[in-house]
């Protein structure tokens, strides 16, 4: 509701939205070392049990949920407010693009890409099931030519956006707009948790949705 909302962005009054281009935000959530390491450390902890007993190094696993937030390990309940404040942010910055209305739904998953060559090629998320995307980087070893998230015009098919994160920034854009992760050759592992949200209840593909707000 309207006070807990409030009450959100009170905890969260450090809370910094960054720029806004062609609809791409991005917000310094202002976390803390310990959060983003405990985030790393838990979601290594799901990679390593995945990947368990294969013979092969695996570069990139990724791993959808239907209930990222509902499992509710303590890690998630921090980054499941900044999720929401975030999206109110953004959506207040957008009130013409977006009347959306309450609750929210969203459903998410964990990307961990290794130092052997890893990159996601140009896509959408489910550009008919679902309004925005986002991006939380919680590990990695960014610079401008590894492991950042670059965004194109739907328009012109022209890249115009190529986000260097640091680690704690999140960024938020429509789910129709085409973006990709740079090739990472790093050696920390690139650690992210992306989400995709929706204002409706129902959608085409009947993806399950955890209730964000």
């Amino acid at each position: 509701g309207v006070g807990e909302m409030a009450k959100l962005k009170k905890q969260h009054k450090n809370f910094l939205l960054k720029f806004i281009k062609n609809s791409v935000a991005l917000f310094d959530t202002k976390t803390s070392i310990e959060m983003n390491d405990q985030l790393s450390a838990w979601a290594l902890k799901k990679h390593a049990s995945l990947t368990e007993g294969s013979s092969k190094p695996c570069n990139f696993t990724t791993w959808n949920t239907e209930n990222l937030f509902l499992t509710n390990p303590k890690e998630m309940r921090r980054l499941k407010e900044i999720l929401i404040v975030a999206v109110d942010h953004y959506t207040e910055e957008l009130q013409e693009q977006y009347r959306c209305k309450k609750p929210n739904y969203c459903t998410g998953w964990v990307n961990i890409m290794s130092r052997f060559d890893g990159l996601v090629p140009p896509h959408r998320h489910h550009s008919n099931a679902f309004n925005l995307a986002a991006v939380y980087y919680a590990a990695g070893d960014y610079t401008p030519i590894r492991g950042g998230t670059r965004f194109w015009n739907n328009a012109t098919e022209k890249a115009f956006l190529t986000i260097t994160p640091k680690i704690g920034e999140l960024v938020i854009f429509p789910a129709t707009m085409l973006h990709a992760i740079v090739r990472y050759r790093q050696p920390k592992p690139r650690i992210t948790f992306g989400f995709d949200i929706r204002f409706r209840k129902e959608d085409l593909y009947n993806h399950p949705c955890d209730v964000l707000n």
